[in-house]
Order: C-alpha cells, then structure tokens, then sequence
C-alpha cells in the first residue's frame, strides 16, 4: 500500500526595521532623505507530520540590509531615488533525503549573498488632476529554497521518477560524488529588473488609474509539477512578466462610493525541449498558476449610512484561464474561475467599534485556482460562509 503523510512548516521569525528621517537636510526645501536598516532572521524546516521524517532540512538565512532613500519636491515634480544593500546568509544542516529522493547525503554548508539594488522613479502633476509616473528599481528575493534541497537524488538513476515503489531502492548514492549545499545551483538568489509607469486622474466625484509593469530575471524561478511524480518542482530559467491595472471610484452620493479594479498578468519562461544552447533558446512557454495570477476583476460598494456606521459589500472574481494548449515546450494547463462576495458593517458602540464581517456570503463552493492542477490529488476547496464579530476600541 502507499505510504500517505502530511508535511507540516515550523518556522521562526525575527526582525527589525529602524529608520532615520530628515525634512529639509542641508537646507535643501522639498528634500527629504531616510536612513535604515533591517535585519532579519528566518529559521525553518519542514518534516512529514506522520513519519517524522525531514523533508526539508534546518535551514537559518539572516540578513543585514542597509539602505537610503531620498525623494525632492520641484514644483510640479517629484523625484526619487536610492539605493539597498543586501547582504544575507543561507546555513543549511547536514540532511538526507527520504525514500524517493534515493535517501541522498547532502553536506550541509553556507551560501551567501550580496547584491546592491538601486531605484528611481517620478511623479509629475500635470493640469486638470492629472498626473503620471515611472519607476524602475532592481529586485532581489530567494527562490523556493525547500523544493531544490528536499527533491535531490542520485545521478546515477537515469528515470525521473526514481526507482519504482517496491523495486530495488539505492541507499547513499554510492557512485556519485557528496552533493553538497554549496553545490546546489536552484540555491542561488533570484535578482530582476523591475519597470513601471501609469497615470493618475483625480476630479470632484471620482478617480481612475492604471498603471503597466515589466520585470525580467536572467536567471529567475519557475514552479512547475513533475508529470512522473506529480511533484511540486523549480525550475531555474529566464523568466520576463508584464501586465497592467486599472482602477477606478465613483461618488455616486456623498454617502455612497463605487470602486473597481481590473488586472492582468502574463509571463514567459523557457521550455525545457530547446536543442539549442541555453542562450539561444526562446522564451517559449506561458507561466502557469504556481507563478501567475489569472485575470482579476473586484467591485466595491461603500455607503455610510450614518456618522456612526457604514456598511460594505465587494466581490472578486478570478476568471478562467487556458494556457500552453498545444505548446511543444509544455505546460499545458486549465483553471476555472469562480466569484466571492464579501460583506462588512460597521457601527461605533461606545468608546469602540463593533464590525460585524462575512467572508464568502453566498456560500459559494470553490476548489482553489492553484489547486484545479493536476498536483497529487491536493484539490483544496475554498472556505466556505465564515462570520465574525469583532469589538475594538482606540486608547
């Protein structure tokens, strides 16, 4: 009989943030300069709740990152720009993975990272309540480290799905050298180039905007699931995503108010059949929903039907999204969209306010975007109804 288990994360999270702020240095009017630091440090593991088995191993990453940000006002214009120093360490315990993963030794070790990220951006108020904007700043985050070190296996198994259950099992990976976490390439850190630039209006009764992004990683991060082991895998490869959001709010009474908004986003990575060198290989495959939202579509009605209380209802709606149909390079992939209503009511009770909220009114019954993939039968349904009644008060 298979073996089913449950993974569980136990993690451990500790940070601080501290800044210094200065209007006017150096008698400069309409400058503003900001000075910090944050450090942060994240332990964590992940084990199989029923074997207490390690899936993942310890894992610490500590970062010291500095940085300084300036913004200056010139009429009409306002510029920004900095700049952020990441400095971090990745420390990995000695591990071996489980059963079908060929129980691989994996040497523990150290990896560490820095990289310098710079920004700059605009805002320029033009007539009429109008203004625009650009920006552009250097992105850096680490992938899914946990995938790369609990998926390593023997070199010497040609098949990609491993030995098959109940056939003969290697033990230690006798013919291939110490995988070490040093040695791990998935490890390293995922560094982007990030643009974007819009529009803003402002009037008497309402507003609108939208606003159009690109980033792009030379080496970036893809998650994909193995089609053998139905396994949740990384893929390191170029990646380049764009998309863009509008949004909008109306008056329609002093006491009523309308939004909404709309977004859309696409991303491109490489396929894994090119013949070509890597270099040479077009980015040829759509990102799928471990990486990209599909489209998004939410509504809002705020009315204030006293001093003392408003009332909100909103909804959200993620449509249905099909892509690579037909793609040589792969990923193939179809997911149904499905729409939520939210609701709120909010009152001031004495010195507080009482918020009566209801997640899911309708009631609606949904398996969640991510999980409508072929992913080891992990069909998680939504939440249903949930209502809550919450009592604040402001000291």
């Amino acid at each position: 009989l298979p073996l089913i288990d449950q993974s569980e994360i136990e993690s451990d999270k500790k940070g601080l943030r501290t800044s210094w702020t200065r209007q006017d240095p150096f008698g400069v009017a309409g400058l503003e300069v900001q000075v910090g630091l944050d450090i942060v440090e994240d332990t964590a593991q992940q084990k199989l709740a029923l074997t207490d088995r390690v899936w993942v191993p310890p894992m610490e990453y500590t970062s010291t990152a500095p940085f300084l940000q300036a913004s200056l006002d010139i009429g009409p214009v306002t510029i920004t720009a900095g700049v952020r120093e990441e400095d971090g360490e990745l420390q990995v315990d000695d591990y071996v993975t489980v059963w079908n993963r060929d129980r691989r030794p994996v040497a523990g070790g150290k990896l560490s990272y820095s990289e310098t990220l710079p920004n700059v951006g605009l805002i320029w108020r033009l007539p009429m309540g109008f203004s625009v904007f650009g920006a552009y700043g250097k992105g850096f985050t680490l992938p899914n480290v946990g995938i790369p070190l609990r998926n390593q296996q023997c070199n010497n198994d040609t098949s990609e799905a491993g030995p098959p259950f109940g056939g003969t099992q290697p033990d230690g990976c006798p013919n291939d050298p110490l995988q070490t976490v040093e040695g791990i390439l998935d490890l390293q850190a995922v560094v982007s180039d990030n643009t974007e630039f819009g529009f803003n209006w402002r009037g008497a009764r309402g507003s609108f905007g939208g606003s159009y992004y690109m980033s792009d990683s030379d080496f970036g991060s893809t998650l994909f699931v193995d089609p053998v082991l139905q396994d949740l895998n990384l893929a390191r490869r170029p990646v380049e995503i764009e998309g863009y959001e509008l949004t909008g709010e109306y008056r329609v009474t002093d006491d009523i108010r309308l939004s909404a908004l709309y977004s859309h986003t696409e991303g491109m990575t490489r396929g894994s059949n090119c013949p070509a060198p890597p270099a040479a290989c077009p980015l040829n495959r759509e990102m799928g929903i471990f990486d990209i939202n599909p489209d998004k579509f939410g509504m809002t009605v705020n009315w204030r039907f006293s001093e003392a209380g408003d009332v909100t209802v909103s909804s959200t709606t993620l449509f249905d999204r099909d892509i690579n149909v037909g793609n040589p390079a792969g990923g193939e992939e179809h997911t149904n969209g499905y729409t939520l209503v939210d609701f709120s009511v909010n009152h001031q009770v004495g010195k507080g306010t009482m918020t009566l909220g209801v997640e899911n009114a309708l009631d609606k019954f949904y398996i969640l975007s991510w999980n409508q993939v072929d992913f080891f039968r992990n069909y998680f349904a939504g939440r249903g109804r949930v209502v809550s009644l919450i009592y604040t008060i402001d000291l």
